[in-house]
Order: C-alpha cells, then structure tokens, then sequence
C-alpha cells in the first residue's frame, strides 16, 4: 500500500481521519523524546484503524514511537529518529466485564484511573499500585512492565493479564 503518489500526512488522515492527525510544529515540539521532534503523531480511534496506521508506517518505513499517557518515554534508549508518534489515549474504552468472574476487557489507552474507578464500582479492587498516577494507561503499565508495592501480594501487571490482542510491527492486528 505504497503511497508515494499522496503526502502520507494525506494518507493518514484518511486512515484514522482529519481530527486524529497532528502536524502543528508546537504540538510536534512537545512531543519531542530526547529532542527528535515526530513529523506526525496519529490518535486512531480504533485497533483496525490503529492496525492501518502501522500497515502505512511499514510500508513507508516510517520510525513508530507508540505512547499512552508518555509518562514512561524517558526510558529505553534515545530514539535516533521519530517520524510517527501514535498515541493510544483515543483507545479508551472498557468492552466488557464480568465482575462475577473478575475479568475485564479493556483497550490500551484506558487509564489506571478509568478502570479503577469502574471496578470499584462493583466493589472491586484493582491490584495495581505502580508510580506515575493514575493518568497512566494500561498499555503504557503492560509495556513498561510497571508495579508498586502491592506486587508482592498480588503480582505484576503482566501476571494479571489473561490474554491481549495486538498490533503487529506489520500492521496485523492478532
């Protein structure tokens, strides 16, 4: 799906739509890792939209930086090039729940806070207690492998996690 043909900035926006593109020099210059500015960063609304976002930046060999709440952007290595930041906060719904069976489905950019609060709710508690607030999202949590003290009793995010549906390097969405 090569698109040399249009600006990929054209190409993006009819992918996850006019609204989810950002290519203002100021919002670009916040965004900056290390001081590599992104030349764009896409919030797709959904993972099949999400899944063609990553199918073009593969295509077009573009450098993908993805990032939740980017309370956890300072660790890894320094990027060396950042053409495509895709932000996950647009990916902010809780699917199902099953409070019965203590089970929840819920999309990457859902935060800590959000999914706290839904549980408790039913009086329910989320055995999360990792540093950074609860602005952070649950993709971020599960990426940066992060954990609080109630990881002694409890167990790690990751221990947590039944299963998990992803977006390939390639854009399949598995």
């Amino acid at each position: 799906m090569a698109v040399s043909t249009r600006p990929l900035a054209v190409a993006l926006a009819e992918i996850a739509g006019a609204d989810a593109v950002l290519d203002d020099p100021a919002t670009l210059a916040a965004a900056a890792m290390d001081g590599v500015a992104p030349r764009w960063i896409v919030r797709p609304p959904s993972a099949e939209r999400l899944a063609a976002v990553i199918a073009l930046a593969a295509d077009e060999h573009l450098a993908v930086v993805p990032r939740g709440s980017g309370s956890a952007l300072e660790l890894g290595r320094p990027p060396a090039r950042v053409d495509l930041i895709v932000d996950t906060t647009g990916l902010d719904r809780i699917l199902a729940y099953s409070p019965a069976d203590q089970t929840i489905d819920v999309q990457a950019g859902v935060t800590l806070g959000a999914l706290t609060a839904h549980v408790a709710r039913h009086g329910q508690m989320l055995a999360l207690d990792p540093a950074g607030g609860r602005g952070r999202t649950l993709g971020g949590l599960v990426a940066a492998a992060a954990s609080g003290p109630l990881r002694g009793r409890y167990g790690t995010l990751r221990d947590l996690v039944v299963g998990a549906r992803f977006v390939q390097a390639d854009g399949v969405l598995t």
